[in-house]
């Protein structure tokens, strides 16, 4: 049985709210090219990666995912507005709007 596209790109806003960059990013764009099919059971790596500043504060994301075997599998880009503070001790502290 495939997976759903959705799903995996699920686990990539995951990471985007909860890790890089993190609570209280505002999430503009994401573009996906689905490389490869996600079975059940297959063990799934989502990351992004900096690749540009943008004017604004916007902030320039690679988004991929990677099955157990390292083949990518997701492909895509995704545009962010990073918070300006983070959330500590589960307290928002956030002010949105762009890297500082």
């Amino acid at each position: 049985v495939i997976v759903h596209g959705m799903l995996l790109a699920g686990l990539i806003s995951n990471v985007i709210g909860n890790q890089m960059p993190g609570a209280g990013t505002i999430y503009e764009t994401q573009s996906l090219r689905f490389l490869k099919p996600c079975f059940i059971n297959d063990t799934i790596r989502a990351q992004t990666e900096v690749i540009e500043l943008m004017p604004a504060g916007r902030v320039k994301l690679r988004t991929t995912c990677y099955n157990q075997h390292g083949e990518l599998i997701i492909d895509g880009e995704a545009i962010v507005i990073p918070p300006r503070k983070h959330v500590i001790d589960n307290e928002m502290v956030t002010e949105t709007g762009g890297y500082d």
